[in-house]
């Protein structure tokens, strides 16, 4: 590739019609260059890019006038090169690979918004310095994450969006298309390379998350693990999606005040053994099903053949336990076909069988806080069609929330 910026300060091409001339940036060969090769040409276009900025008249003898129309056809096409190319060079001012001039440490900002060289020279230099402040700070913001995990006080998004309508704002004061054009290129380069920062952000947010919580309960994620959504897939691997729903419905069931028991995966038996201990009623054993699919959840015969196997060896064979008084399977929306199927299961085992789906639950734990009295939601569960809905959940948050005023008023009456 032939080096542009330099070209710019070589006696043989100093002059302004050699800017307009410069080929479009997705001809010029950048991507075949490493990225400090980058940085170095870019620094070398800002050197050329100031003589433009100060209508320095021998860059041009021709455009004495501040205004003339050419300063602001070679402004533009080198901002479409920086726009272009920065991308390509972050890597060597990240790491400082490459140590000259870097347009994240505002090494330039100071003259730019110092200097007054026509009110056109003006606008050109307010879009170059908020384009290099909305760029750092979605650097900023894809290596510091998020205001929710605590490592930064403000979300650098912010100056991203600040930066963007700035632009805009500025672009208006001019009645020049170039100034439009050159206000359109930057504002559409931070908001791609806003879009990559949050897509990062938000996957160092998630390991960092893990990495903080642990096994915490991630009750917001339990639906999109029944149903294997897209998201959870990239975020978790299409292979650990299954044991992540295991992992996630068993802490819940634990915050609910059940004991649990996790079997070993792959074999012919039930996910979770749930023993309810304490709480609204004599202590009594849950069988717990977890089902992760796509689609909704359907019942296949040979998954019924299986849960009745294991229903009979829990009654023979577990006998230690409290009673089994119920199987409880949990997934993603169910299909229309699963209620009678339930009932079939239900009269083969001789034992309750109801399916919730799994954002059912998750959404119970969200507006409940603490464990829930085992006896009302073994209640609920067992008054409840076969496919339970909200609504039937819904009796355990009614009774939780009686009880808890009715403990209220007694403490104030005693006090």
């Amino acid at each position: 590739m032939p080096d542009i910026g330099r070209a710019l300060q070589a006696p043989e091409v100093a002059k302004l019609e050699d800017v307009l001339h410069l080929p479009r940036p997705a001809e010029a060969g950048y991507e075949g260059l490493k990225a400090p090769q980058v940085a170095a040409n870019l620094e070398d276009l800002m050197g050329g890019w100031k003589r433009i900025l100060e209508r320095d008249t021998s860059f041009d003898d021709r455009a004495a006038d501040p205004t003339d129309i050419r300063w602001r056809q070679a402004s533009l096409r080198i901002a479409s090169h920086f726009a272009y190319a920065l991308p390509l060079a972050e890597s060597a001012y990240a790491t400082r690979e490459y140590r000259g001039w870097s347009p994240f440490f505002g090494c330039l900002r100071n003259d730019l918004l110092s200097a007054d060289f026509g009110i056109d020279a003006a606008i050109e230099r307010r879009f170059i310095s908020e384009f290099f402040v909305g760029y750092h700070s979605t650097f900023i913001m894809e290596n510091t994450g998020s205001v929710v995990l605590g490592l930064t006080g403000t979300g650098y998004d912010l100056f991203v969006h600040w930066a963007m309508e700035h632009l805009s704002q500025v672009a208006l004061h001019s009645p020049h298309r170039e100034h439009l054009a050159m206000a359109h290129i930057f504002i559409a380069a931070l908001a791609k390379r806003a879009r990559q920062a949050v897509d990062q952000r938000d996957e160092n947010d998630l390991k960092r998350r893990d990495q903080l919580w642990g096994h915490l309960i991630g009750s917001l994620e339990l639906g999109d693990l029944a149903r294997r959504s897209e998201e959870v897939i990239r975020r978790h691997g299409d292979k650990q999606v299954e044991e992540r729903f295991e992992q996630q419905l068993s802490i819940l069931l634990q915050s609910f005040g059940f004991i649990v028991v996790s079997t070993s995966r792959g074999e012919r038996r039930v996910d979770l053994i749930c023993i309810a201990s304490q709480g609204g009623g004599a202590p009594y054993t849950l069988l717990v099903e977890a089902k992760s699919t796509a689609r909704p959840y359907a019942l296949p015969t040979k998954h019924s053949r299986a849960l009745q196997e294991y229903v009979d060896n829990v009654k023979h064979k577990l006998t230690t336990l409290p009673p089994l008084k119920l199987l409880l399977i949990v997934g993603p929306e169910p299909a229309k076909t699963l209620s009678q199927k339930l009932t079939d299961l239900e009269n083969l085992a001789s034992t309750p069988v109801r399916y919730c789906p799994a954002g059912s639950l998750a959404h119970l734990r969200r507006i409940l806080a603490g464990a829930v009295p085992a006896g009302v939601f073994l209640d609920a569960l067992l008054s409840a069609p076969k496919v339970v809905g909200g609504e039937q959940l819904h009796q355990v948050v009614s009774h939780v929330r009686e009880q808890a005023a009715a403990h209220r008023d007694f403490v104030r009456r005693m006090l």
